[in-house]
């Protein structure tokens, strides 16, 4: 398995993928994985180099206890120069079938991480409900260009978990004490500060009094932004609501929140800029639309 080299403000730690053991061996080395024209197997590396006409992809069929509840595919993925798109499964994925060639499960990888290795995968939870003794797993690109590396293939079944290595030894009580002084203030400029909050987990909406009065009373910041960060690649313009598609649904609470009706409240965030006087930035998905 890679190490996975994360950095923070002051120091930098390792973090390593905890697996439970494998209820199936699907490494490189020592299966007979069916390979496409443009994927290879080097040792324990998987490598796969896309070809925007075709879907170039490495298949491998294993037993499966059919008694596992929820059924985990991961694997370290090294991906370069990905050329995708605009359709969100021309992309490197991860898939399962059935014994029937039926789709399980696809996990597209649309927002690529390139040159460094990170450990990705995806869960088919209630698996012993399909009653299922195999599966077909798949690694493949489909439809794109570039390169994805994989190592350490593994099909769990029960989620993995990171552990974090810090160069210091951890304090067993991590408490801190911070003294203010409450006669040196200094007024800060609100122009530096947006706001990035679309309410998706919370009791509150754009439109509600309590949200319109923190923003002209207590933090009345000179720029708001809509729908805010990464949410805004799932935002669908016509309905206020996140998108319908595979997509979205990559996230099961985003799938949750679509299936409830959630809605992001323009509406009311507009009302909210114009009490207040903040300019508006909006960021919209044209993945899915056009300018």
């Amino acid at each position: 398995m890679r190490t996975l080299f994360k950095a923070t403000v002051t120091f930098t730690f390792l973090c390593f993928t905890i697996h439970a053991t494998p209820i199936a061996d699907i490494s490189f080395a020592s299966n007979s994985w069916v390979l496409d024209n443009g994927a290879s197997i080097n040792g324990d590396t998987l490598v796969i180099t896309g070809n925007k006409s075709a879907y170039i992809k490495a298949t491998l069929t294993v037993n499966v206890p059919m008694q596992t509840k929820n059924l985990y595919l991961v694997g370290d993925i090294l991906l370069s120069e990905i050329d995708g798109g605009p359709q969100n499964y021309k992309m490197p994925k991860f898939k399962i079938y059935d014994t029937y060639g039926s789709s399980l499960k696809t996990m597209n990888m649309p927002d690529v991480m390139e040159d460094q290795w990170f450990n990705n995968g995806m869960v088919i939870e209630r698996f012993d409900q399909q009653y299922l003794t195999s599966v077909k797993i798949e690694f493949a690109i489909q439809n794109a260009s570039g390169t994805m590396r994989i190592v350490d293939p593994l099909l769990l079944d029960s989620a993995p978990a990171s552990k974090y290595e810090f160069p210091f030894a951890v304090p067993a009580v991590n408490t801190c004490s911070i003294n203010l002084n409450s006669g040196d203030v200094s007024i800060f400029k609100n122009e530096l500060l947006s706001v990035n909050s679309h309410f998706c987990w919370a009791g509150y909406s754009w439109g509600d009094s309590e949200v319109g009065d923190i923003f002209r009373e207590r933090l009345p910041l000179k720029n708001l932004r809509f729908p805010g960060g990464t949410v805004g690649n799932f935002y669908d313009w016509e309905t206020d609501g996140f998108y319908n598609d595979e997509w979205t649904f990559l996230s099961p609470s985003r799938k949750k929140l679509y299936e409830s009706g959630f809605r992001f409240d323009i509406d009311g965030y507009a009302e909210v800029c114009k009490s207040t006087g903040a300019s508006s930035t909006l960021m919209f998905n044209v993945i899915q639309d056009d300018v």
